[in-house]
């Protein structure tokens, strides 16, 4: 069976600037399964494995400073999706579909599978996904970078600690991205843009306080504003785009060329099975009422 992928040119149309195309459904599942405990497994492992790491960062790190930088940021807002995703999963209740074999063949690329509507902690959550994804692929590039051109110096944090947030997190972003059910649209772009004019207009708050002018070398309000602004408008205008197409968008294009491929079949007859399962149990139920 064939999958209703969304084509690169139907990806430009408005609806999709929006919280269009996307079943309720596919944020109480994952990719690969249907299996809710599953899903709700993998959600709770990724959130205590992530937190735990928050919380040494914090306690570790000696940094006065340790909130102004966009490591720290990616990381808070890594964790808050993990937080959003587990509740999403837990409070929404799966929309029934008619003709389940069919529809899950059709959709299952991340089409809707019929028409419900999403609440809003499914779009807060499908917001945070977005920012995730390119805020930490962008954090693991800068930060190695900026290290090797001697642009940004070196974490006061452990060892330990530094390799999480800098590589591991990166890794984790990708595996959520090829884990999960819920589509990456292309032009979705603009909410990771949005978290980082977000976080420039927080360091031009820190340098016009007087707390500090100098996040990074090549972020210094005081004594270099023009290449400040450069590099921030360069990275939120071109930079962030560009990673949600190709890392973001680029990955999840490719997780669904897989599921097409390998899984579709299966997770298709596993669907099937359990849909047959809820109508006989269901049937069964009204006899005894009858009786």
């Amino acid at each position: 069976m064939t999958s209703n992928l969304v084509s690169f040119r139907d990806e430009f149309r408005l609806k999709h600037f929006k919280f269009s195309s996307c079943s309720s459904n596919r944020f109480i599942r994952l990719q690969w399964s249907s299996n809710r405990r599953i899903h709700l497994s993998f959600r709770v492992f990724l959130l205590l494995y992530c937190l735990s790491w928050l919380i040494a960062d914090f306690v570790t790190n000696i940094d006065p400073y340790y909130y102004a930088y966009l490591t720290h940021w990616a990381e808070a807002n890594m964790c808050l999706y993990l937080v959003a995703a587990l509740l999403t999963s837990i409070f929404t209740k799966p929309f029934r579909v008619k003709q389940i074999s069919a529809q899950i063949a059709t959709s299952s690329a991340n089409e809707p599978e019929e028409e419900d509507t999403l609440r809003w902690y499914h779009m807060i959550t499908w917001v945070l996904l977005n920012i995730f994804i390119t805020s930490e692929m962008i954090v693991c590039i800068l930060y190695w970078v900026g290290r090797g051109q001697d642009l940004i110096e070196p974490s006061k944090s452990l060892l330990s600690v530094n390799i999480h947030v800098h590589v591991i997190a990166a890794f984790l972003a990708l595996i959520e991205l090829f884990a999960n059910d819920i589509p990456i649209r292309i032009l979705h772009f603009y909410w990771a843009m949005s978290f980082g004019l977000v976080y420039m207009f927080f360091t031009l708050i820190l340098h016009w306080s007087g707390t500090i002018s100098n996040v990074y070398g090549v972020l210094n309000w005081q004594d270099n504003p023009n290449i400040a602004i450069a590099m921030s408008l360069g990275m939120i205008l071109v930079g962030v785009p560009l990673v949600h197409f190709i890392v973001g968008f680029g990955f999840y294009r490719l997780r669904t060329s897989i599921w097409k491929k390998f899984g579709q079949e299966q997770f298709i007859e596993q669907n099937c099975q359990s849909v047959a399962e809820n109508d006989s149990s269901h049937v069964q139920f009204l006899s005894m009422k009858a009786l």
